[in-house]
């Protein structure tokens, strides 16, 4: 490959759809620490305070990637698509 081809990554669909499964995971388990952050037992969470903030924390950031992702799914164009410079 010389210097003056374009470069071209394509989307990969199989990776979307596997980060759009983990967010959605991790949006539902927010959603679960924040409707029974005592029934989380785990060292780390030592307290039902912490284990809601994690969840309150969580829901918002995953469930905005799990929202973006489909939309890149459908998307026909490439991934990333860059022209050298003169």
């Amino acid at each position: 490959m010389s210097l003056r081809e374009r470069l071209e990554i394509p989307l990969s669909k199989k990776k979307l759809m596997m980060a759009l499964i983990g967010s959605v995971g991790f949006a539902v388990g927010g959603v679960f620490m924040l409707l029974n952050p005592a029934l989380v037992d785990d060292p780390i969470l030592a307290t039902p305070g912490l284990t809601f903030f994690t969840g309150l924390v969580s829901v918002p950031i995953f469930g905005m990637i799990a929202s973006i992702y489909p939309e890149s799914s459908w998307i026909k164009r490439q991934g990333f698509s860059s022209t050298p410079s003169a």
